[in-house]
């Protein structure tokens, strides 16, 4: 019994040590069962095959990117449109390339052709040039286009001003808000000559050099489809008139196929302020630095005994004000308000557009009866006559009644920051001058 025993015990030590050496993977205890699960779970890489062509013409499309979705995994089609990528099978894929539609498939181990159609959206989307106009995917030169409905986002009366932020290379400066007197200044690539720095605008392909600025500033923003702007070689072939660069502005044209004509409206209010208003010295800051002045010029204080009266308030009121003349002249905000009507439509022969646009502007004065008003018209008809027979007619007048005094704002402004604060902002009636 004893060496039965014995031999037994060894028999166990000897399985439990070719158990920890893996000598007897199949009687492993349960713990091995979780690794053997997992190996079977597991999905193999497989090498994936394919050729990515154009929808089209079936032509392959060169360094289209393939990329296993979710993952950095990807690779790009070689000259033949052919990509070779190691992931598991039934991955999806995604492909990709500019100007067409992406794509996603599963991937199998058999090779795939995958085929890629063109996005219209991208490609056909035009840019005017001077010749006419081409698609934004093959333009070579320097062109900065923006839309109309980005111009009617900022509420400014003067199109001008819009310009700011918006096209690339071009630098808009205003130097007055004054209603009718607002227009900014516009450089292309900044100032190239110490003469006429105006670049030439074209409205709907007619070019006008000397009145192409005052003809945009009033354009209604709601008749505007798009502004391009041509900065370098691009503006050659309108010659030395386009030096300064070339601003091409596109309107709305009617749309066929509409069986009943489209109405749109366009309002708003607004409010405008001045962009920042100086601090003035009040009547007690003026006769103390004025005597001071006078002071260190040897000459005798003009207000040595009249100045303290502010201070204790013994101050002849009847005789001396303290007038902030920013605040006495100009007014917090000015309203100015837009209402745009247009109608368009048209079949397949005749198409139109039409709009009336009205809009009302009040400087920053107290108590004004200035005010500035344009009324404009547009109407731009088109018909096919024959098929060789095209026949466009692009009609516009504006209309304009300023209400303004003799003075610009630029004199009044001087005026007011160099009046003296210790006069009072309006006159008795009995000396038979206006009150305020």
């Amino acid at each position: 019994m004893k060496t039965f025993q014995s031999t037994s015990k060894c028999r166990h030590i000897l399985m439990a040590g070719m158990l920890a050496w893996g000598v007897l993977p199949g009687l492993a205890v349960p713990e091995t069962n979780d690794a053997a699960v997992s190996l079977a779970v597991t999905q193999q890489n497989v090498t994936l095959k394919g050729t990515v062509v154009d929808k089209k013409t079936g032509e392959p499309i060169i360094g289209a990117n393939v990329i296993v979705k979710g993952t950095t995994n990807g690779v790009i089609t070689d000259l033949d449109g052919n990509y070779t990528l190691q992931a598991p099978a039934g991955s999806l894929l995604e492909i990709s390339y500019i100007g067409y539609q992406s794509v996603e498939i599963e991937a199998t181990a058999q090779p795939q052709q995958i085929q890629l159609g063109e996005d219209a959206e991208v490609l056909e989307e035009v840019v005017v040039v001077g010749y006419g106009v081409q698609k934004k995917a093959t333009v070579t030169g320097s062109v900065a286009t923006v839309k109309g409905s980005d111009l009617k986002t900022t509420g400014n009366a003067n199109i001008t001003n819009t310009f700011a932020g918006k096209i690339p290379g071009v630098v808009a400066t205003n130097r007055s808000g004054e209603p009718g007197n607002d227009a900014s200044k516009i450089y292309i690539r900044g100032m190239g000559t110490l003469g006429d720095t105006n670049p030439l605008v074209v409205i709907d392909g007619v070019a006008d050099p000397n009145n192409g600025l005052s003809n945009l500033e009033r354009m209604n923003p709601n008749d505007i489809e798009s502004i391009n702007v041509l900065k370098d070689a691009s503006a050659a072939i309108y010659g030395s008139q386009a030096a300064n660069g070339v601003i091409l502005v596109t309107t709305k044209r009617g749309s066929s196929g509409n069986d009943k004509p489209m109405v749109n409206y366009s309002g708003s209010v607004s409010l405008t302020q001045n962009t920042r208003v100086p601090d003035l010295m009040n009547a007690y800051e003026y006769m103390t630095y004025s005597d001071e002045i006078r002071k260190y010029k040897g000459e005798a204080p003009l207000y040595e005994n009249i100045k303290g009266g502010y201070l204790d308030g013994t101050i002849d009121r009847l005789q001396y004000a303290d007038t902030d003349w920013m605040d006495a002249v100009f007014r917090d905000v000015a309203p100015q308000t837009r209402h745009s009507l247009s109608i368009n439509g048209g079949t397949d022969k005749v198409r139109y557009y039409v709009s009336g646009d009205y809009s009302y502007q009040e400087p920053m004065y107290e108590n004004t009866e200035f005010n500035y008003n344009t009324f404009q018209v547009r109407s731009n008809i088109d018909a096919q006559v024959s098929k060789n027979l095209k026949i466009g007619v692009d009609l516009d007048g504006r209309k304009e009644r300023r209400n303004m005094g003799i003075f610009d704002s630029y004199k009044i402004f001087w005026e007011t920051t160099n009046a003296y604060p210790y006069l009072y902002d309006y006159t008795s009636k009995s000396s038979g001058r206006l009150t305020k």
